[in-house]
């Protein structure tokens, strides 16, 4: 079996991080349960939205993307990724 990420993939992958690098707020968000924090965490939601980030395993027609599994795994080490950046 020959396991490697498409062209497709790769170029998703770059999409996602790109994205990313240009919209993780640069300092960790306050904590949740605070009312700066959750605000905080709303204005976050409201950015990922934006970008269709949100869901992206819907159908686009519901604001999504909708990726596959591997594009969701992809989606979600990336998002890891620039988490990481910022903490």
């Amino acid at each position: 079996m020959h396991l490697e990420y498409t062209d497709a993939q790769r170029a998703f992958r770059a999409e996602v991080r790109a994205w990313m690098a240009e919209h993780v707020p640069r300092t960790p968000l306050a904590s949740f349960d605070t009312e700066e924090g959750f605000a905080q965490h709303r204005a976050w939601e409201a950015t990922l939205n934006q970008g269709r980030w949100s869901m992206v395993t819907w159908p686009a027609e519901l604001g999504g993307r909708g990726c596959d599994l591997i594009e969701w795994l992809i989606f979600e080490e990336e998002y890891w990724r620039a988490a990481r950046r910022c903490a």
